[in-house]
């Protein structure tokens, strides 16, 4: 983009011919050029049908007849066959080309058009090359049009037998010589409504005449007359397409599915508000929140639903369907949580259980113990709670979990000791830290506060007088270790 700009910049200044700009890529065969050989294992297929509109074989003298005769349009299904296999389109003619699977877009080029140019026997940087615009669509009906450039001189018209350098056009069908594609990369197209850039179904060429007459001229897409070889006044005139090739399409390049949403990192209390993984429709709404103490990370997901109130069991067998990273077995009790998104791979299991429903235990088995509207459901170990009735195995929980997110999950190690004090801290806190390490603060909503490096045993003091009063997140890291404890600020 930025030796665009350069070139657009110097075209500007007085005096500046564009005859005398190159800025694009060169003819096949050379360094930086853009072409792709028929033979190309880039190409997954090729066009199935061809539609064409030959134009008049000189513009200027209509009763001439069209061009294109003795060149028929099923000359361009399939591979690319070269000089003789072409459909001509003759003075601002057309072809419109489909396929038997829609064409998408993927990284880099999605396909190619073939033309039957050739070298200038004396000079090989010079081409015969007669130039389409490239136009897509996703319905047959609305095109749209790849911005083609060229900056071949318009001060004299080019002959019937003139040739053009490569290097000064782009996205133009006809760049390359024979059994040599121009590729097309549809990020080029602006986006619109009306295109659906998954599903090419349609790519049409059209001559672009090449007379510079006012009367007669196309233009490109930066207002630039575009002069190409004419008159070619007999039937094999205007643009030759040979092919089309596909480079991407549905059939070979699926679009993948999208991911789901992250549930929730949360701490012992949560707003309905900030949940991402919502499950269910209805007008009533609970929560419902897994946690793991090891590491210190805790998921929520939102359940919606219509009824006055539904099993727990129920809510879990939904959440499970509509997050496949979600699983539990049991039937009247749970006797497995897991979670696995290929980052976290979580696992509860255990005689010891512990569920909660709006801060008090679930006195019944989870198949009959139901939840309504504003419900707040947890679910842990026996690493998450204390117990304080061994017959009856009832659990209190213990500890508050910092919205650490799913994809940072916090580990601890002794080998990055830390000490707060005072903690409560009013105006200032001391940390101790007994080995090299980076240190970083957050708030309650993982918004970075300071960040800096400590020596081992060293003694740092904290100022908090700056900090809004709550709860905030120190975590001491290094090579080999990590640790986070909770700082509270007055």
């Amino acid at each position: 983009m930025r030796k665009l700009l350069v070139v657009l910049l110097m075209a500007m200044m007085p005096g500046f011919a564009l005859a005398q700009l190159a800025p694009f890529a060169p003819a096949q065969d050379q360094p930086g050029t853009t072409a792709m050989h028929a033979d190309s294992s880039a190409f997954v297929a090729w066009a199935t049908g061809c539609v064409a509109e030959p134009g008049p074989m000189n513009i200027t003298n209509p009763s001439a007849g069209l061009a294109g005769q003795g060149w028929p349009a099923e000359n361009v299904i399939g591979v690319p066959q070269g000089t003789y296999g072409v459909t001509c389109l003759g003075d601002g003619g057309m072809a419109t080309v489909t396929f038997a699977s829609p064409i998408c877009n993927r990284p880099g080029p999605d396909f190619a058009v073939f033309e039957n140019g050739f070298a200038n026997a004396g000079n090989t940087d010079m081409w015969f090359l007669e130039l389409g615009f490239v136009e897509v669509s996703s319905d047959g009906v609305n095109f749209f049009r790849f911005p083609a450039i060229t900056y071949v001189q318009t001060d004299t018209q080019l002959g019937g037998m003139a040739c053009i350098d490569p290097a000064q056009i782009h996205n133009f069908a006809s760049k390359y010589g024979a059994m040599y594609g121009t590729p097309f990369d549809l990020d080029e197209v602006p986006d619109d409504p009306l295109l659906d850039k998954e599903n090419i179904t349609h790519v049409r060429i059209i001559d672009v005449i090449g007379n510079i007459d006012p009367e007669y001229c196309t233009y490109d897409s930066e207002g630039h007359p575009v002069n190409d070889p004419w008159p070619t006044p007999f039937a094999s005139c205007g643009m030759d397409l040979d092919a089309v090739g596909v480079i991407h399409d549905i059939a070979h390049y699926p679009t993948p599915p999208t991911p789901p949403t992250p549930p929730t990192a949360v701490d012992a209390t949560i707003d309905p508000a900030d949940i991402l993984f919502w499950v269910g429709e209805g007008q009533n709404e609970a929560v419902f929140i897994v946690n793991w103490n090891e590491p210190d990370t805790a998921l929520a997901w939102g359940f919606r639903f219509d009824t006055e109130e539904v099993s727990l069991r129920d809510m879990m067998i939904d959440i499970q369907s509509a997050d496949s990273r979600f699983g539990f077995e049991g039937e009247s009790y749970v006797a497995d949580i897991t979670f696995n998104d290929g980052v976290l791979n979580l696992h509860l299991s255990g005689m010891y259980w512990m569920s909660i429903k709006n801060g008090e235990m679930c006195q019944n088995y989870y198949d009959s113990e139901y939840i309504h509207d504003g419900d707040y459901v947890k679910w842990g170990d026996e690493s998450c709670g204390t117990l304080i009735d061994p017959d009856n195995f009832v659990y209190v929980w213990e500890k508050e979990v910092a919205p650490v997110s799913v994809y940072e999950a916090v580990t601890e190690n002794a080998n990055t000791v830390l000490s707060l004090y005072p903690n409560p801290a009013d105006s200032y806190t001391m940390l101790q830290v007994e080995t090299e390490a980076m240190v970083t603060i957050v708030d309650i909503q993982g918004r970075v506060i300071n960040t800096f490096a400590v020596n081992g045993n060293e003694l740092v003091r904290i100022e908090t007088s700056g900090y809004k009063s709550g709860i905030y997140f120190v975590t001491v890291s290094n090579d080999v270790s990590r640790q986070s404890t909770k700082l509270f600020v007055k």
